[in-house]
């Protein structure tokens, strides 16, 4: 019986000691989670048809002639619908988060329900007769009865088209004219910007060389246009070529989303203080609000605040792609009651914390800035090391260096390990007692 009692006295010291350590690791762990900008309207979505030109709908909205590129979208879902006549409708939709691009390829089926013919020209909007009738303008469907028809397209500066053909029994018949130009003396074509500047020009296929750029060698009518620029996302869709006229096209690229810009937001207090951006002025610090520094390239930036009779903040931040890196400080001024002082602490080795009037500061090496001038005590504890402690006077305007060398602790019996060992011997013993009694 005693023996029993002896082994579970040993064993509830046992989970005593541990149960320290039980406890801190079940303690929960906290993350930092980053700034967000809330997502703006920097979403692309690219439609092409086959065959081109046909209608694209944007949950309901007209948005042109197949290749369009509709820029300026939201994140969310969008339906998108694509119509022509002679051909099945295509409805599909997509999804665009943040800035980036959904390219959607509508493969149109002929419709086979009808009678008819459907008459396309190179280039498009000319007029078309049936049976010297006019019934409008290219791309058209038309109905026709079962049999030969005369069609006829006619557009100014290019040769008249004629042509004999049979409407089906029934489904759709597609009738396809390149119309020959006739007036060479004609002034048209495209004046192409893009924003930036630089981006590769390429139309129906060919490259036209880098915006800005003026072309004005093609003919009316619809063509297709490709902008391409290294670091951004490339842009495509059709153009309109006037009959008589150059046409102004901008085009705003968006930067692939890995390049996307981020900001800096500063603020302080006292407000006024001038702020600098790797030495480069970026504004003062307004009263009650922040500075707002947009479209800033992702990576490492050196932000400094200076104020008469103030001493300047110098900081480094990490710019990353669309995050908010907010810079936040209250000044020190140099002379006067509310002056203070800093104190800069490394210890050997390094990761010890650091006390300041028995106030934790934080794991070394650190900078304590808002420090009250006069003498204070910095101590710095470190788990298996002597602690360390110094009375250090600070300064107004100054940063006062602390430098510790921690000791190592010597094994004593006071030691975690020397408990345990002690119990288990005392452990030992008592069975050996117990034993030579029996």
């Amino acid at each position: 019986m005693k023996r029993t009692i002896l082994l579970l006295s040993v064993s509830v010291c046992l989970f005593l000691i541990i149960l320290p350590d039980v406890s801190a690791a079940c303690l929960p762990v906290q993350t930092a989670t980053p700034t967000t900008a809330p997502p703006g309207p920097d979403g692309t979505i690219y439609v092409e048809s086959s065959p081109a030109w046909a209608v694209v709908y944007i949950n309901g909205d007209n948005k042109g002639h197949a290749p369009v590129t509709i820029t300026g979208l939201w994140p969310g879902s969008y339906s998108i619908s694509v119509e022509m006549p002679g051909y099945q409708d295509f409805t599909t939709t997509t999804s665009i988060s943040g800035a980036t691009r959904s390219a959607v390829y509508c493969t149109l089926m002929p419709d086979v329900t009808g009678n008819g013919l459907f008459v396309v020209s190179t280039p498009l909007k000319a007029r078309v007769y049936l049976d010297g009738a006019l019934k409008g303008l290219t791309p058209l469907m038309l109905s026709a009865t079962p049999g030969t028809h005369t069609i006829q397209l006619k557009l100014s500066g290019y040769s008249e088209w004629k042509s004999t053909v049979e409407a089906p029994v029934g489904g759709t018949k597609t009738v396809s004219a390149i119309l020959e130009e006739t007036d060479v003396n004609l002034i048209r074509g495209i004046n192409i910007s893009t924003n930036p500047k630089g981006a590769r020009v390429i139309l129906d296929g060919v490259a036209k060389g880098v915006s800005p750029v003026t072309l004005n060698d093609i003919a009316a009518g619809i063509h297709v246009l490709e902008i391409e620029n290294p670091g951004y996302v490339s842009w495509k869709s059709t153009v309109d070529v006037p009959e008589a006229e150059i046409k102004d096209i901008l085009v705003n690229l968006v930067p692939n989303p890995e390049r996307m810009p981020g900001w800096i937001v500063v603020s302080s207090k006292p407000e006024n203080a001038s702020v600098t951006v790797d030495g480069d002025y970026a504004g003062r610090t307004p009263a009650n609000s922040t500075l707002n520094l947009d479209t800033i390239t992702p990576g490492e930036y050196t932000i400094v605040l200076s104020l008469p009779g103030y001493r300047p903040y110098s900081t480094k931040v990490t710019v990353s792609p669309n995050l908010v890196t907010l810079v936040n400080t209250t000044l020190i001024p140099v002379s006067g009651p509310g002056a203070k002082g800093a104190l800069s602490v490394t210890s050997e080795p390094a990761g010890a914390t650091i006390f300041v009037d028995n106030k934790s500061m934080g794991i070394s090496p650190l900078t304590v800035n808002d420090i009250s001038v006069g003498n204070h005590v910095v101590a710095a504890r470190m788990d298996g090391y002597d602690d360390y402690s110094t009375s250090i006077l600070v300064s107004a305007g100054a940063t006062r260096t602390v430098s510790a060398t921690l000791l190592k602790v010597t094994p004593t019996l006071h030691s975690p390990v020397f408990p345990l060992l002690a119990l288990v011997a005392l452990g030992i013993f008592g069975l050996f007692i117990l034993g030579k009694k029996r």
